[in-house]
């Protein structure tokens, strides 16, 4: 487990994990202690925060089906998983906004470079340098750029 998974379970959020697709999509609660390293069938955890409605069901070890989850309660999940082929799992939604300026060099040019909260390693980067509570306060203080 992640050290900014480790943060949201300590700050009372549920880990859980889509079961089905489309209309069937259900969401289940996943404990902690059976967590395995994602990989296989388990591409992502999201991570329902306790004041969502479906909180108590969810913790209940009950089967919430996605439909029930307005579009405001999902904007309130945070997703956590694998977003590349060989990249370690990193924080895919939402995201703060971030601002890492690198340098590429190519053939003897140095080329810099600005990544933007949409690219895999800008947020494995941020993950690495800020802590957990950082991050966290950066999703929803939208002031805030990380890099």
């Amino acid at each position: 487990m992640h050290e900014f998974e480790k943060f949201l379970v300590d700050n009372n959020f549920l880990i859980c994990r889509s079961e089905g697709k489309d209309q069937k999509a259900r969401m289940v609660k996943v404990d902690v202690h059976d967590m395995s390293t994602l990989g296989g069938k388990e591409n992502s955890y999201m991570y329902v925060p306790i004041k969502s409605k479906h909180y108590k069901a969810l913790s209940e070890g009950k089967y919430v089906p996605a439909s029930k989850f307005t579009p405001e309660e999902f904007n309130d999940i945070i997703v956590f998983g694998f977003e590349a082929i060989g990249k370690p799992p990193t924080l895919l939604q939402p995201r703060p906004n971030i601002r890492v300026k690198t340098t590429v060099n190519c053939h003897g040019l140095l080329i810099e470079h600005v990544a933007l909260q949409d690219e895999c390693d800008a947020m494995l980067f941020i993950l690495a340098k800020h802590t957990p509570k950082a991050v966290f306060e950066a999703i929803y203080d939208r002031e805030i750029v990380l890099s």
